[in-house]
């Protein structure tokens, strides 16, 4: 077996923290700087650019279709640029390459919700950018907070913040827009109004906690399996496809199983990860790392492909229902699997309660099938029409 050695850079999670008018995310940020510092990172927060523009005097309300989309380009570009040099800065602090967080005030998929998607495209082909550079490569893992005007009208204020003028039903559907523009991030975690403000806070610290492993990454999810031929045009809600070629490497002695994973969208570059997981016992947790990797890197490994294993191609539908992000693979290889179709949701507590959309045609729970997980489904000799 060929042993890799790859160079050692500093270890840095980015993570993105957005979100409606009023959602918390101002005392959010404060929130979690205090208790990850508490926790031995260290703590950089990127400030949301627009805030600052529209707080020193400019404001977009009054611009025309082409004004805004340059002041969205600007405002995009400023982010870019402060996330860079944020990043740089933290790289020099500390000695513990993995204890790093960048917590980005708003993301760059943001301006997704604030243009049409003509001028998305327009903005995108003039900085030669793609949404998978943007969104998927850029950030580890994104957090957004529902606006209070949905589920805590009561609390809903724009008192704290100038920049914003926004009604309570404007604010729900700007809230919605940001959500959609965010559809299709591997790890993104959509955080109500399901319990008080103080909840929502302890909430947020426990997903962000798990994408940080701390003090172990635990993967909790539930999977559903669907009818045979699910067809894409039954999905009544927005979504992002996604199309993924997954493979496992040759067994440790350990009890690791490993896997890597190609990941892209059309018109968009591929984005390459590695995944470790390790069973606890319960089949809804696993412990799991990813990190990134390049492209030869993932070419590299694939040298070390477990024979036993096919390599599986998928599409992946992500969508939101009522206010949860769902995942749904449907199968395309090996061509034995063609006809399968998996609906996944990961979650932040194992009792968290999960509503399924009713559009679509679920058979049963598999979570705790073992014949269904993905290196079951790999095995050259298997066959899950029989499971």
């Amino acid at each position: 077996m060929r042993t890799l050695k790859f160079k050692r850079a500093v270890a840095m999670k980015k993570l993105v923290l957005t979100g409606g008018p009023c959602s918390g995310k101002s005392t959010a940020i404060s929130f979690l700087r205090e208790k990850l510092s508490e926790q031995g990172f260290e703590v950089i927060c990127v400030p949301e650019v627009a805030t600052i523009v529209i707080g020193a005097g400019v404001s977009p309300a009054h611009l025309s279709l082409e004004d805004i989309l340059i002041f969205q380009e600007k405002i995009l570009k400023t982010q870019i640029h402060l996330e860079n040099m944020f990043a740089d800065f933290l790289k020099m602090r500390g000695n513990d390459d993995e204890k790093r967080v960048l917590i980005c005030d708003r993301g760059c998929m943001d301006v997704k919700a604030y243009v049409s998607s003509k001028q998305l495209r327009i903005i995108f082909k003039n900085n030669d950018w793609d949404k998978t550079s943007l969104r998927d490569q850029r950030y580890d893992a994104v957090f957004h907070l529902i606006t209070a005007a949905e589920g805590k009208e009561e609390f809903y204020t724009l008192e704290n913040n100038a920049a914003r003028s926004e009604t309570p039903e404007q604010a729900r559907k700007l809230d919605l827009k940001i959500r959609k523009a965010w559809l299709g991030h591997p790890h993104l975690r959509v955080v109500d109004n399901s319990t008080d403000f103080d909840g929502k806070l302890k909430r947020l610290l426990r997903s962000v906690q798990q994408s940080l492993g701390i003090p172990v990454s635990l993967e909790i999810e539930r999977k559903f399996l669907l009818a045979p031929w699910f067809l894409q045009k039954n999905i009544p809600v927005p979504y992002q496809e996604i199309i993924i070629e997954q493979c496992y490497l040759e067994k440790r002695g350990d009890g690791m199983t490993r896997r890597i994973r190609k990941r892209w969208q059309k018109h968009s570059d591929s984005v390459f990860y590695l995944t470790e997981k390790r069973s606890t016992g319960n089949a809804r947790v696993r412990v799991e790392t990813e990190k990134h990797i390049t492209a030869k890197q993932y070419q590299a490994l694939k040298q070390e492909a477990d024979q036993t294993r096919d390599i599986i191609g998928k599409q992946r539908l992500c969508f939101l229902w009522k206010n949860q992000y769902f995942e749904l693979d449907v199968f395309l290889e090996p061509e034995k699997l063609r006809g399968l179709s998996v609906l996944e949701i990961e979650l932040t507590e194992e009792n968290d309660k999960v509503e399924l959309p009713d559009f679509l045609k679920i058979q049963r729970e598999i979570t705790e099938d073992e014949s269904f997980s993905n290196s079951s489904l790999a095995r050259k000799d298997y066959d899950f029409k029989s499971a």
